[in-house]
């Protein structure tokens, strides 16, 4: 067997990277820096890159739901929030099934939106400055489809 299409075959996608940095962390704000996530090919940037057949309209819908949860947890409701992020994991679930967003989009929030990565506010507000600079990325590198 060809020693380049082995290596290749088992290469993650920069996005299941990220994914595996989030799930190894002990909550959000301890690997969703400003830096990791705002800077260009960071975190952010890079999931932008690659997100596959997204619906700008579908990403805007889930931002607002994102924002919702980071004004919950500035006005120090971190159990409201929680639960606002909660119910956004099956709302993508349902986007993916309807071939509205990228699988990779689902795997990444499921990724950051467990109790126990969402410890205290500052994680909410992490996440939420996360999911903006997705977005905004997202509009740069023209991956979100209308």
């Amino acid at each position: 067997m060809n020693k380049y299409y082995s290596t290749q075959k088992n290469k993650q996608s920069p996005i299941d990277n990220i994914i595996n940095v989030i799930k190894d962390a002990k909550n959000l704000s301890k690997v969703l820096t400003v830096k990791a996530i705002s800077l260009p090919d960071a975190y952010a940037h890079t999931v932008a890159k690659n997100l596959r057949n997204t619906k700008n309209n579908q990403i805007r819908k889930f931002f607002e739901i994102v924002k919702k949860a980071e004004t919950e947890a500035v006005n120090d409701n971190l159990t409201n929030a929680k639960n606002i992020l909660f119910s956004l994991v099956p709302q993508v679930a349902y986007s993916v099934g309807r071939e509205l967003c990228d699988k990779k989009l689902y795997e990444l929030i499921a990724s950051c939106i467990k109790d126990e990565k969402l410890q205290n506010k500052e994680d909410v507000e992490m996440f939420a400055k996360f999911f903006e600079a997705i977005v905004a990325y997202g509009k740069f590198e023209n991956t979100l489809k209308n």
